[in-house]
């Protein structure tokens, strides 16, 4: 594609700089401070266009990732495949800074040692870095996804046409082979089932084709990157619409496993039905903009699969746990190690709904996740898949004997996500100092520290403090979700 530099002022675009939030600021200013490009881009720009409230914010900058590293006391570099910077301003939601990339010049052993590509396309290792926009921009996916926002000076730079696609709702490939683009990420086939939704734009037939014809590439996106885009897809607020996607262009069983017995029945069958009125609920709550959670969205999503292999009867708790961890070993290996122990949770306790007594309720309804559990036992009843007989009975116990902030009080205990940086937390400055905390690598070099795990291929598959959220190479960010969890009827 044809770069052709676009200026689009105030007057055009109508974004305040007021919408940008002040800690996004900070790290701007701070930034060109020290003699930096920086811009935000991506996903929050394109927000911003369609009136919408941007989830976070992504920056994009000319300093290299261990140049914004110093600048920031709190920052932590993450990624492998594509590194980048998590800034810590005032509170724990780190915003995302990523550096310039250019294509790499195969003359110099640097940059193909900074950017590998695998046998089909995809790029494997991607951390060649360029020195302006220019560079950058053609890295990028879709147009809407390339615009270049400065709030300082409050103008959008393009230059891809990417503002008249926004606006006109297009989706359409920066790179013009788009069987090159998606071999590169195959990820980019979900992308653009998600944002035919987001901009409410019918598919163009030739993406239709592009899909079909290499539908089987979503085979090769790493466990972490493809649960990233699950995520964003069904936390988008058109989970029904984009479920109802993937069926047409038949990713189901590549995304959530041998379903399609279940799937294929008419249209009311319960299985069908409890993922619906699942993935309804959860736009509900997006809608009204409460919390959701990752791991009862993947316990409703991977249900049918759970249901298959047990003939579409609720299985005995112990084989939901091993079915739990096949599933941990394969499609959910992206999952973190919190979401899955929830994930068990939701479903071990089932059949406890059927078996439990009268006199064990109490102590029952105090258990960790129950009321997340309850509201899976409520979408089982509604489906179908339930008796009703019981509903009312749990639902009185329920509201006497689990307080509404019973989920809070566990997830900010023993599960909290830690802070990597800042005051009082003597773990992290002791390690920092080569003194106490967990002696893990610093003492012994040759052992393997479990804070992050990767692949063979270099792929992030487990970050400990970072879960997989942060691990892309697009130019949007992962939802960032609340460690709330989704509360259907309440």
């Amino acid at each position: 594609m044809e770069l052709k530099k676009n200026i689009i002022e105030f007057d055009t675009h109508g974004i305040a700089n007021e919408q940008v939030s002040q800690n996004t600021m900070t790290i701007l200013n701070t930034l060109r401070d020290a003699g930096h490009q920086a811009y935000i881009v991506g996903g929050a720009v394109r927000d911003l266009l369609l009136g919408k409230k941007p989830k976070d914010f992504d920056i994009v900058t000319s300093a290299k990732p261990d140049q914004v590293k110093a600048l920031f006391k709190r920052c932590a570099l993450i990624g492998k495949r594509f590194v980048l910077a998590h800034v810590y301003i005032q509170d724990q939601q780190p915003t995302e800074v990523s550096t310039f990339r250019k294509t790499p010049n195969v003359d110099l052993e640097e940059s193909t040692d900074n950017h590998q590509v695998n046998e089909e396309g995809r790029i494997l290792k991607g951390n060649c870095y360029g020195e302006s926009i220019e560079d950058d921009v053609v890295h990028r996916d879709f147009t809407i996804n390339a615009l270049y926002y400065d709030p300082i000076a409050n103008q959008i730079v393009d230059l891809v046409n990417g503002y008249q696609d926004c606006i006109g709702r297009n989706i359409v490939f920066i790179n013009q082979n788009n069987i090159e683009s998606i071999k590169e990420d195959p990820a980019r086939i979900i992308r653009i089932i998600r944002f035919s939704q987001v901009l409410q734009c019918p598919i163009k037939p030739e993406l239709e084709k592009l899909i079909s014809e290499h539908v089987a590439l979503l085979n090769n996106i790493p466990p972490a990157r493809r649960m990233v885009e699950l995520v964003k897809m069904f936390h988008s607020g058109y989970g029904v619409q984009s479920y109802e996607q993937l069926e047409k262009y038949k990713m189901i069983e590549l995304l959530f496993g041998n379903v399609t017995p279940a799937l294929d029945h008419e249209e009311e069958h319960p299985i069908r039905k409890f993922v619906r009125i699942g993935l309804e609920n959860t736009d509900d709550r997006i809608l009204k903009k409460n919390h959701t959670s990752k791991a009862f969205l993947m316990a409703v999503l991977y249900w049918p699969y759970a249901m298959a292999r047990s003939e579409y009867s609720l299985p005995p708790t112990q084989n939901l746990h091993l079915i739990g961890k096949e599933l941990f070993a394969s499609f959910l290996r992206g999952l973190p190690k919190v979401h899955q122990d929830m994930l068990l949770t939701i479903w071990s306790l089932q059949n406890k709904f059927r078996e439990t007594l009268p006199e064990q309720i109490p102590q029952f309804c105090r258990q960790r996740y129950f009321r997340a559990a309850y509201d899976f036992y409520v979408l089982r009843v509604q489906s179908g898949l339930e008796s009703e007989q019981k509903l009312e009975l749990w639902t009185q116990s329920r509201d006497q004997y689990a307080p509404a902030n019973q989920e809070n009080k566990f997830e900010r205990g023993s599960h909290a996500r830690r802070r990597p940086f800042g005051n009082g937390n003597k773990r992290f400055k002791n390690r920092k100092n080569g003194r106490g905390g967990n002696k893990s690598s610093s003492s012994n070099p040759n052992k393997v520290s479990t804070d992050q795990q990767y692949s063979q291929s270099g792929e992030l598959v487990y970050d400990k403090y970072n879960s997989f959220d942060s691990f892309e190479p697009e130019a949007e960010k992962t939802i960032v979700t609340s460690n709330k969890f989704n509360l259907l009827d309440s």
